[in-house]
């Protein structure tokens, strides 16, 4: 019965994440993605997929010392599971450990190379300004409207505004869309500054 509480938190963070709706709809959905991943957990207490979903709960609403306990307790019963490694990432990325969780994310891509559950370390590196391992991490999800956002950031980081707008244009739901043709255009007004900070603390949480 774990595995299929399992199953159901992964699906429910699934619709929370990316089904759409209302936020209040999301929340719900994420809200019983929690309590399933629980009941998993108390079914079997090394449940890696349970987890793992969990620890992105507990840091996603602020619990970081209960996602720290969880995904450290997961990792030492994972030590050759890629996803113990990612989740351990995914928290010091949150934290502003970000070499700690450019460690985590080197051991997550040996064990697992192709996983594209891991594309998200490429925020780390990019925030570390290491593009070029940024760039290992963002082929695992090539051609997605995620990936064309976040190589978007990765060019505005590398200084190539206009192929920044190029890749972000690409994504019509990308909230700070119009930033790097607002920089582009007047990159000194209070305009441009209010949307660079919208769109880093995008960057920041996704």
């Amino acid at each position: 019965f774990a595995a299929a509480w399992s199953a159901l938190s992964t699906r429910y963070a699934y619709v929370g994440y990316y089904g759409g709706g209302s936020t209040g709809d999301q929340e719900a959905a994420l809200s019983k993605a929690e309590s399933a991943a629980r009941r998993a957990l108390a079914l079997n207490p090394n449940d890696l997929e349970a987890a793992g979903n969990l620890t992105y709960r507990a840091i996603e609403k602020q619990r970081p010392d209960e996602a720290y306990g969880i995904a450290r307790r997961t990792l030492q019963q994972n030590p050759e599971r890629a996803m113990a490694h990612f989740a351990m990432s995914y928290l010091y990325r949150y934290v502003g450990l970000l070499g700690e969780a450019a460690r985590e994310c080197n051991e997550a891509l040996a064990l697992s190379p192709t996983d594209v559950n891991m594309r998200s370390c490429t925020i780390t590196f990019y925030r570390l300004g290491n593009l070029a391992r940024a760039r290992d991490f963002l082929a695992l999800d090539a051609d997605s409207l995620w990936a064309y956002r976040h190589e978007g950031l990765l060019e505005v980081y590398a200084g190539r505004l206009q192929e920044a707008n190029r890749l972000l244009d690409r994504d019509p739901n990308v909230p700070f869309s119009g930033l790097v043709e607002q920089s582009l255009i007047d990159p000194g007004s209070a305009e441009t500054r209010a949307t660079l900070d919208e769109a880093i603390e995008v960057a920041r949480t996704s």
